[in-house]
């Protein structure tokens, strides 16, 4: 499928989502923003051109959710590429060696926070379990639809999400803590015969690293990300 034919098929499966807590909005039935955004919100890839493919088998990255209703209502959404996220997933990328065209972006939470700034405050998504259910279930669906090789957690929130995979696999990131996470940062796990390569770092948005014990840097990331996808 084209990245335009794959994006509409995971919104309209995101539809499914029966109902989100009062402080979080549906954006499953809104206006794209253009450009490269994280899914839903966004395409969630690099390029929207006709004939490209979607990046199946190549690196999924997993945020939190996208943002709060003020910054989205209000129309001033500066380019991806030069806000701070931006910024920084693109040195990631070239730091780490990865085609940014093998890249998909999207969120644990695929909904908007309400208020202004909200983007600032606790989540409400991880606060509801059922519908963190919800929207796990949605995340494997979008696993079983693009078969990554890799898939990048930014933040401890995300870290958490992923342990229904497998608790076992995932046992030093339930409930997690940086201090907890970086005991393994990265791993290899077994989904449905296929292995996938598994790595949290910061969030990008984020301004330094000195929370963590290792991986303190955009470089030392990188060198992860590169160690996981030859371990695995």
């Amino acid at each position: 499928m084209t990245p335009a034919e794959q994006v509409r098929r995971l919104r309209d499966r995101l539809k499914t989502i029966g109902r989100y807590p009062p402080t979080c909005r549906d954006i499953s039935r809104e206006s794209l923003v253009q450009g490269a955004r994280l899914f839903p919100g966004g395409t969630g890839v690099w390029s929207d051109a006709r004939d490209e493919k979607f990046p199946y088998s190549g690196v999924l990255f997993l945020g939190s959710d996208f943002g709060d209703t003020e910054w989205y209502d209000n129309g001033k959404k500066e380019p991806f590429e030069r806000t701070r996220t931006g910024r920084n997933l693109t040195r990631l990328l070239e730091l780490a060696k990865i085609d940014r065209q093998s890249c998909f972006l999207t969120n644990a939470w695929p909904c908007l926070r309400v208020g202004k700034g909200a983007v600032k405050g606790s989540l409400p998504g991880p606060r509801d379990p059922a519908v963190t259910m919800e929207c796990f279930k949605f995340f494997e669906f979008t696993l079983d639809e693009m078969k990554p090789k890799l898939v990048v957690v930014l933040g401890v929130k995300p870290a958490g999400f992923v342990t229904s995979i497998d608790l076992n696999a995932f046992a030093t990131w339930i409930k997690p803590t940086w201090a907890k996470i970086d005991t393994q940062p990265r791993m290899c796990v077994k989904r449905k015969g296929e292995k996938i390569a598994f790595v949290a770092v910061t969030h990008p948005s984020m301004q330094n690293r000195k929370h963590r014990k290792i991986a303190k840097t955009l470089e030392g990331e990188a060198e992860l990300l590169q160690a996981a996808m030859a371990a695995c």
